[in-house]
């Protein structure tokens, strides 16, 4: 089976191998079962990376979460600022 990647680093890839017994930090070497199944079950190997996918996400959205409330709380805990204009 080969598994193609846009980069070596990609850590959904990386979950991948790991899940499948391949990766460096595995819990056990991958067992012949495993990689006749994943061999022949395309929607095995799918179920995994959508589930590597779904996890990343989640860890996406909320940094993104924090980064969007740290903004909103900003002006609003700090002590309000004139604005000086000047008409034109």
């Amino acid at each position: 089976m080969y598994l193609v990647s846009g980069d070596a680093k990609d850590s959904c890839i990386t979950t991948l191998c790991e899940q499948l017994g391949y990766g460096q930090r595995s819990p056990q070497p991958p067992t012949e079962q495993t990689q006749r199944f994943a061999a022949e079950c395309p929607f095995y190997v799918h179920a995994l990376v959508l589930g590597a996918s779904f996890e990343q996400s989640k860890d996406y959205v909320a940094v993104v979460r924090d980064r969007i409330m740290a903004e909103v709380r900003g002006p609003h805990s700090q002590p309000t600022k004139k604005i000086l204009t000047r008409h034109v």
